[in-house]
């Protein structure tokens, strides 16, 4: 019997790809539970099945064996109670920034408010609501009818942020959405994502090759290892918030990033064998 604290399920999870040598083990056996409003890190040597993992819980495609729930249910394809950030932006050119945040919204579907278990499309009243409280939150009101090419990296993530938490998602699914930026916007979009994320309260998924990015955002961090994936070591982040640049400069936060990198680090070398 699941845990009902557990939002996410991930019960023996395995992937294996056909190759020109033959069958490739991506993930052998990954069992995970994500709490709700838990905010979880993976990381790992590249090629361990990190973003295979969060593909496979995002629906995109089946595992070879195993199961992943969601409130109990078995995913099969994609949901919109699950969102997807990733490194790509992903936005429409064509449609400015409300436009892009508008649009999940005009295919969502809430229950109705006369309590019969009916679902209803949103009014355009409630779409502009919604997306103006996001377009805040990001902090983009000056640009929501700007398109995303008068965009910086970093404003297009934002809108791609705003647009998954638009459409209410109960886990948000983040694949290294912030890899492509130079270090200052990176170091300010981590710090908007918890703030947003304290407010929000979703659970979230977020696959990161950085370590002090791991450290600064989660409360737990999945360490992978290499090829075929599999948890190597779940670590505790006890570090309080709000967690900054300055909290980069303790002695905890030291500690435990040395520990990460050492677990990781050996990892790669066995890549390398």
């Amino acid at each position: 019997m699941e845990d009902r604290n557990v939002k996410v399920n991930i019960d023996n999870v395995k992937m294996i790809y056909d190759s020109k040598n033959g069958e490739v083990v991506a993930l052998n056996g990954i069992s995970l539970g994500i709490k709700d409003n838990e905010f979880v890190c993976v990381v790992g040597p590249s090629g361990c099945g990190k973003s295979t993992l969060l593909n496979i819980i995002a629906g995109l495609f089946p595992p070879t064996s195993g199961k992943i729930t969601c409130n109990g249910k078995v995913v099969e394809g994609t949901g919109v109670e699950r969102g997807v950030v990733f490194q790509q932006y992903a936005l429409f050119p064509w449609l400015t920034v409300r436009k892009n945040i508008e649009f999940g919204l005009k295919i969502n579907k809430v229950p109705d408010q006369d309590n019969s278990g009916k679902m209803r499309k949103l009014t355009s009243k409630e779409i502009k609501q919604i997306a103006d409280k996001y377009i805040k939150l990001v902090q983009l009101e000056e640009f929501a009818n700007s398109y995303p090419k008068t965009l910086s990296g970093g404003m297009k993530q934002r809108v791609a942020i705003a647009r998954a938490y638009a459409v209410n998602p109960e886990i948000l699914l983040l694949d290294e959405p912030f890899g492509a930026l130079d270090a200052q916007t990176r170091t300010q979009l981590q710090s908007e994502l918890i703030q947003t994320w304290e407010k929000e309260r979703k659970t979230c998924l977020f696959i990161t090759h950085d370590i002090e990015e791991a450290i600064i955002l989660a409360e737990r961090i999945v360490i992978m290892s290499a090829r075929p994936g599999r948890i190597k070591e779940i670590v505790d982040v006890n570090i309080p918030h709000p967690r900054n640049q300055k909290t980069k400069m303790t002695d905890e936060f030291l500690k435990l990033k040395n520990y990460v990198w050492a677990q990781v680090y050996e990892e790669y070398l066995a890549v390398r064998k």
